[in-house]
Order: structure tokens, then sequence, then C-alpha cells
């Protein structure tokens, strides 16, 4: 379960029409939404992973400002 929640988040963009893709979102269709179209889901996960790169560079630039 957690490797089909990776491709379908991240998979979105890295792993677009290979087996792993296709079967996270085959898994959207059933268990989430049936209405969702690749092009909503690929838009929706784009602002998630902008916002994680934003936080996780901002994290990583504070830490290394701390460093001697």
């Amino acid at each position: 379960m957690a490797q089909i929640a990776g491709y379908a988040l991240g998979g979105c963009w890295t792993h677009i029409g290979c087996a792993q893709s296709v079967v996270a979102f085959a898994f959207l269709l059933k268990d989430v939404d049936p209405t969702v179209t690749p092009f909503q889901w690929i838009r929706a996960m784009t602002k998630l992973l902008l916002t994680l790169f934003v936080a996780l560079s901002l994290a990583l630039y504070a830490r290394a400002m701390l460093l001697p």
C-alpha cells in the first residue's frame, strides 16, 4: 500500500505511463474518486510536490545556517 501511495504521489511526474503509475491511478479510480482524470491528479500532486520542495529547501537552508 505504501508503494502504491508513493507512486501515486511522485509517480505522476517521474513514472508517467509505467506499470506502477498505472496501478496507482487504477487504485485511485477504484478506491478514492472514480471521476478523477490524469490531468487533475497531476495538477493536484504538482502543488503538493512544489510545497514539499520549498519546505524542505527552507529547512535545509536553515539547518545549514546553524552549522559552524
